[in-house]
């Protein structure tokens, strides 16, 4: 695929994820991914797929494997922090969220991820919810 065209792809594909049509979504970012496997936007973007279809473990690898590829992305750490916070994994949702920030100081989202992850971590210790 051109790298034009899988610009023009992925730009649908998130258009199209948006309007909840997550199975095309999800088509769009494979065909870009078999142009190119290691398009970290196309692999992140799967994962937030992966994550509305309920698929968290799924959403989980893909969103750590975008992290991988591009680690300054704070976008991409502050969505891992909300794959982790559906996850009840507080600690770490707490950690993927303060590193957002760190990459992007003036992130609003991430700091709501944070306050999220700071109040599940809070209700753990009160009801013995683990995290």
């Amino acid at each position: 695929m051109h790298p034009i065209e899988a610009d023009a792809t992925l730009k649908l594909a998130k258009t199209t994820l948006r309007s909840g049509k997550v199975a095309e979504a999800e088509a769009m970012y494979r065909k870009v991914l078999d142009g190119n496997p290691h398009c970290a936007e196309a692999i992140h973007f799967l994962g937030l797929a992966a994550m509305q279809r309920g698929k968290l473990d799924e959403a989980l690898k893909l969103v750590r494997k975008s992290i991988e590829l591009e680690p300054k992305q704070a976008d991409y750490h502050n969505n891992l922090a909300t794959v982790l916070g559906r996850m009840n994994r507080s600690v770490e949702a707490l950690g993927a969220s303060q590193q957002a920030i760190d990459l992007n100081a003036d992130f609003p989202e991430a700091y709501g991820n944070k306050g999220v992850a700071l109040t599940l971590k809070q209700l753990s210790r009160v009801d013995g919810f683990r995290t």
